[in-house]
């Protein structure tokens, strides 16, 4: 296109653009009629023609591979072509150039079976009026652009439909499908989508089921009101299914309801990782150990009950926490420089440390157990921690040394297994077993709160003294 201008009263500059050069390629044999077409096509004002012409079907072929043109005046009888053959030769080569047919029959079946072949237009050839010819040209040109859209719009439509994991379905207004995709026809165990034709669900699915899939229809196709990821049962040759379902109206120019689009998502496996989700939830919160998940960054996202009860958040928002958080500035760093990088690079990381209540500051032993939890694709997005309190553990191990004498020698070392014990330890009396039994010593309540709450638990203890005296020291009475 080329921009003009004109002077217009006044001296102003008036602006319009030129109008386009439609490049015409003639394949015609005969001059004369070569000539009288050129002419009236050469003649048009509005649109401006440019004809060039080809004696046979080679040297059209030829123009066509090395120029640009939109429209072809195709002759069926040519020196190297003739009949429906020389439409068939160009559309199969030049697809998207519009073809017009030049006869010399006027032949109403000929035509017809041009039109089928590819052709967008039939013109005889006695019939000359300039006018006609300009507006079949610009008619064929249009027709093409249009059907060019629409064959453009059919292959995206078929691509998506053979290829998408998605069931979509197109239904008329007694619900039978009128066009199905790959993946539903794979459900119904059908070879080819076309089967589907005609078919209702009551073809594929238990009566009550397809009963209850075509309520739903009529009542969209009444109301006109979608049906929106409404979560569905679905029993076929295949087996059940969980599917969610979307239905919208279909309809025509008139914005009339004919029929209905449908489109089934298979979330079987969702739900089911949805339930599996759900158990561990449930799991985790019944457990009476601290259970935790922390994003790569630090950021806390899940706690369950135990966690917060062990460390005081039970009424506190979460969110703004990171591991960190939950341990002295001193541990901290080294979770920060140890811990993490050793889930980084191994996977897993346990030993002892202690958390902080957030609540009153005290420490709590614990043991520690980090791990790295991955996605689908096993990458790392994500720390998880299972951690128990120490707590008990650590009173029981205080027991246990207890019992093996280890504390209990350091307070009785002293006495003398075998006499009267000084007034100092407040000893009410020793009992002599005989025969080198040793004795059994009487403490009052005082030397028992010298030894602890975890000695006043004992009931019973051995011991042997460094010397070699052993005995048996017992709490008798209150």
């Amino acid at each position: 296109f080329s921009a003009q201008g004109d002077l217009a009263a006044g001296g102003a500059r008036v602006s319009h653009v030129a109008e386009p050069v439609f490049q015409i390629l003639h394949v015609e044999d005969d001059a004369f009629i070569a000539r009288i077409m050129n002419e009236v096509l050469g003649n048009s004002i509005s649109p401006r023609f440019e004809v060039r012409q080809a004696e046979s079907l080679q040297q059209g072929l030829t123009w066509l591979r090395e120029n640009p043109v939109h429209t072809v005046l195709l002759d069926l009888n040519l020196p190297d072509s003739q009949g429906l053959a020389t439409v068939g030769e160009v559309r199969s080569r030049f697809h998207q150039v519009p073809i017009v047919v030049l006869s010399g029959h006027d032949d109403e079946q000929l035509a017809l079976a041009a039109l089928k072949c590819g052709a967008q237009d039939y013109l005889v050839k006695s019939a000359t009026d300039p006018q006609l010819i300009v507006r079949n040209i610009r008619y064929a040109m249009e027709r093409k652009r249009a059907e060019d859209e629409l064959a453009q719009e059919r292959d995206l439509l078929h691509a998506l439909l053979n290829n998408i994991p998605d069931r979509i379905y197109f239904k008329d207004a007694s619900s039978r499908f009128v066009r199905v995709s790959r993946a539903l026809s794979d459900r119904f165990r059908l070879p080819t989508p076309d089967q589907a034709l005609g078919k209702t669900d009551f073809d594929f699915h238990p009566r009550a089921d397809a009963q209850a899939f075509f309520d739903d229809e009529q009542r969209l196709l009444q109301t006109g009101e979608a049906l929106v990821n409404k979560v569905e049962r679905q029993t076929a040759e295949g087996g059940d299914h969980w599917a969610s379902v979307t239905k919208v109206p279909m309809r025509d120019s008139r914005g009339r309801i004919v029929g209905l689009i449908g489109i089934s998502r298979d979330i079987t496996e969702l739900r089911a990782s949805g339930e599996e989700r759900d158990r561990f939830v449930r799991l985790a919160e019944n457990s009476t150990d601290f259970i935790g998940m922390a994003a790569r960054d630090g950021r806390v996202f899940y706690l369950n009950g135990a966690a917060r009860r062990l460390v005081g958040l039970e009424d506190r928002a979460t969110s703004d926490l990171v591991i960190g958080d939950f341990f002295s500035p001193e541990q901290a760093e080294q979770i920060s420089r140890e811990v993490l990088p050793a889930v980084d690079r191994v996977g897993q990381w346990a030993g002892e440390v202690e958390l902080r209540h957030f609540g009153t500051g005290e420490a709590i032993p614990v043991l520690y157990s980090v791990f790295r939890i991955t996605d689908a694709n096993g990458m790392h997005v994500a720390y998880g921690t299972v951690t128990r309190d120490f707590r008990e553990r650590r009173r029981a191990e205080d027991d246990m040394r207890l019992l093996n004498g280890e504390h209990f020698y350091e307070i009785i070392e002293p006495l003398p297994v075998d006499g009267l014990l000084t007034a100092r330890h407040s000893v009410t009396g020793v009992e002599d077993k005989g025969e080198g039994r040793g004795a059994i010593v009487h403490f009052e309540k005082d030397i028992l709160d010298e030894a602890g709450k975890l000695l006043a638990r004992v009931e019973q203890s051995n011991f042997c003294r460094g010397d070699g005296g052993c005995g048996s020291f017992g709490r008798m009475g209150k």
